[in-house]
């Protein structure tokens, strides 16, 4: 009696450190991709590109710890605006990544405003209020649609939606400053 108890006590221990979590975690790798703008793909917002972005940071930790299976921020644009992000998620090359990726990142919508109220001949910054709320909107709008896209092609990708600075910093008129940071803090 003590042989069969001692066979299925192996053949248990076998078959459950076989099929542990450890096991897994030690096999599955991740598959990242980096959405967004000059940010994300490891520029300057002027365009410049510097030796490592946020995005390269998270797949550098990701590789150390030996958990990285494939890393592209090909699909981040410089300058891209959150209407950009969604045509990009849209694309079939795109979807094909977005479809593997167990981790997306998205950092969207500074080039909106930039767009909208900087005016690169003079450097001035004229902010409309109502209109900066209008476009706040359409930026949400952008997004969402972009993440509801994202988890109908894969449910189960974890999606991590970065925040920004401040992207109007050199606003003149201290009062529209202050109004216009509150309506990025929300």
């Amino acid at each position: 009696m003590r042989k069969i108890w001692a066979c299925i006590l192996v053949v248990t221990f076998t078959f459950f450190s076989m099929y542990s979590p450890s096991v897994y975690a030690e096999t599955t790798k991740i598959d990242y991709v980096a959405l967004g703008d000059s940010l994300a793909s490891g520029h300057t917002p002027y365009g410049v590109a510097v030796s490592r972005g946020f995005t390269d940071i998270i797949s550098e930790v990701l590789a150390k710890e030996k958990v990285l299976g494939s890393f592209t921020k090909e699909f981040a644009a410089s300058g891209q605006t959150s209407a950009g992000l969604v045509e990009t998620v849209n694309r079939t090359d795109v979807q094909k990544s977005l479809k593997q990726a167990e981790l997306v990142t998205i950092i969207s919508g500074a080039n909106d405003f930039i767009d909208e109220f900087y005016n690169p001949v003079n450097g001035s910054i004229q902010i409309d209020l109502p209109k900066a709320t209008a476009l706040l909107e359409t930026v949400s709008g952008n997004l969402t649609a972009a993440i509801k896209q994202i988890k109908t092609l894969n449910p189960d990708a974890e999606v991590y939606l970065y925040g920004y600075y401040f992207p109007l910093p050199h606003i003149q008129d201290v009062a529209l400053k202050q109004k216009v940071q509150l309506a990025f803090s929300i």
